[in-house]
C-alpha cells in the first residue's frame, strides 16, 4: 500500500499523476488493493495480473523505472530483471535490496515510509538524465548476477579453500567455458 500511498500524496500534493502499471498473481492483499485504487479514483493505476516473462521484458524496457516496495525477499529477481532490461529502480530499503544496491544503482525508501517514497519517486521522474545514467550503470553491471559470473564466483572461492591432502577435482559447465577446480573436502 504504500507505493499506493505514495502516488495519491503525490496527485494531493503536485496535481501529478504518475502512471503506475501492476504485475503479478493475485494473492490474498489483492481485494484490498484494487478497492484502494477503485476508492481514492487512482485511474492511473493499472493491474494487468501474471504476465509472460516476454512480455515483462517489453514492460521493463518501457517503463520509466521499477518499484520494488517488498517488506521481505531473499533476493529480487525483478530488479535484476529490470536492470538488465535498462529500467532505474526504486526498492525498499531492506538487506537484499541494499546488497543489490551495492553493485547497482538503487534509488532507496524506507520499506513503510509514504513521505520517503513520495521524495525518491518526484527526485527520479524530475530528473530523467539521473534515471538514464542509473540505466546504463545497472546495464553495465549486471553481468556480475550472471550465471557463469556466480560460478567463477564460487570457483575462486573453492581455490581459496584448497588443501592439497584432500581434494576432489570437479567439473563446473559454466556456459562456453569448462573450468577445472579443486574443492576442499
Amino acid at each position: 500500500m504504500t507505493v499506493l500511498e505514495a502516488l495519491k500524496e503525490i496527485e494531493k500534493r503536485e496535481g501529478l499523476q504518475i502512471p503506475l502499471v501492476m504485475t503479478g498473481a493475485s494473492f490474498s492483499a489483492a481485494p484490498g488493493i484494487l478497492k484502494f485504487i477503485s476508492e481514492q479514483d487512482m485511474s492511473y493505476v493499472r493491474y494487468l495480473g501474471k504476465v509472460p516473462f516476454e512480455d515483462m521484458v517489453a514492460l521493463y524496457q518501457g517503463c520509466d523505472f521499477l518499484i520494488s516496495a517488498s517488506l521481505y525477499e531473499s533476493s529480487s529477481l525483478p530488479i535484476l530483471e529490470a536492470a538488465a532490461a535498462g529500467a532505474p529502480i526504486i526498492a525498499s530499503r531492506i538487506p537484499s535490496h541494499e546488497e543489490l544496491g551495492q553493485r547497482l544503482q538503487i534509488n532507496s525508501f524506507g520499506a513503510r515510509s509514504v513521505p520517503d517514497l513520495v521524495r525518491v519517486l518526484l527526485s527520479l521522474w524530475d530528473d530523467k538524465s539521473k534515471a538514464s545514467a542509473q540505466a546504463a550503470h545497472n546495464r553495465e553491471n549486471i553481468a556480475f548476477y550472471s550465471w557463469n559470473s556466480v560460478a567463477r564466483q564460487y570457483l575462486s572461492l573453492f581455490d581459496q579453500l584448497w588443501l592439497p591432502e584432500i581434494c576432489l577435482e570437479v567439473r563446473v559447465r559454466t556456459g562456453i567455458q569448462t573450468a577445472l577446480t579443486r574443492i576442499q573436502l
